[in-house]
């Protein structure tokens, strides 16, 4: 019984199945197309900046420090410089971006966020004045220091960065290492950010 039961539910289900098929397609000898309309999609502001990368960063000329070893750049980076400093490898980025950049205190802020300091607004403020600033509008060069920062130890992760303005983009210029390293790379690294034209 229980057989039978089964062949006729198969059968029913079958049957069933041929009918749905048979009622849901029309036999229309033309075929049918569906269009969707959608809005072109927009270019976010970083697309921008990476569109317009290659144009404006293909200019950028440099002197790399003695005792540093300049890398060739992939991606964002136009070059990588190396320094050995007691047995430990360190690098240094080189970039540029199209316009402003992002502007200064919200690179700032990034990069402080990059070696873990979350700053006080007193402190901040503080750091700000600890810029040094050279030339003026397309050739102004900024200077900071993140191992000026109030708390910094000898080997606290600090930065060095540069920022050279010229007339259609800013070169950043950035070394990552413990504020020992940095003290004793300082001026091959100033030097090299003075010569970014």
């Amino acid at each position: 019984m229980k057989i039978r039961t089964a062949a006729c539910s198969v059968f029913t289900l079958a049957w069933i199945g041929g009918l749905s098929l048979s009622l849901g397609c029309r036999r229309d000898s033309e075929a049918r197309v569906y269009y969707e309309e959608a809005a072109p999609p927009q270019p976010s502001p970083l697309t921008s900046l990476v569109a317009s990368q290659p144009e404006a960063a293909g200019d950028v000329r440099w002197v790399c420090p003695p005792g540093w070893t300049e890398l060739p750049g992939s991606g964002f980076r136009l070059a990588t410089f190396v320094v050995e400093v007691e047995g430990q490898r360190y690098e240094c980025s080189l970039t540029a971006l199209a316009g402003d950049g992002g502007g200064l205190e919200a690179n700032l802020r990034r990069w402080a966020g990059q070696i873990g300091w979350t700053a006080e607004p007193a402190e901040w403020e503080k750091f700000l004045q600890t810029l040094r600033r050279e030339g003026e509008g397309t050739n102004a060069l900024v200077l900071a220091d993140f191992s000026l920062r109030p708390g910094a130890s000898p080997d606290s992760p600090s930065m060095l960065a540069a920022i050279r303005t010229r007339e259609r983009d800013v070169v950043f210029l950035k070394m990552v290492a413990p504020v020992r390293v940095l003290q004793g790379q300082r001026e091959a690294f100033e030097s090299l950010a003075r010569s970014l034209r």
